[in-house]
């Protein structure tokens, strides 16, 4: 006989999660670019920056650009 085992998990910053995924649900970000974001911003930072053009257009992130 099979019995379900509960599953457990456990998000170490859960606002910072909660505030990605409205972040992500808003606009067209994907989750990575968004938690990156997120979590960024929550540890004060004033910029956050990326290689991916898709996050620094809708995640609220900065392109970084060759010199």
């Amino acid at each position: 006989m099979w019995r379900l085992q509960p599953v457990v998990l456990a998000i170490e910053d859960a606002d910072t999660v909660w505030l990605a995924i409205r972040a992500c649900r808003a606009g067209t970000a994907d989750f990575a670019g968004c938690l990156i974001a997120g979590a960024g911003k929550v540890a004060g930072c004033n910029v956050v920056m990326t290689f991916d053009r898709n996050a620094a257009n809708h995640a609220g992130m900065a392109l970084v650009t060759s010199p």
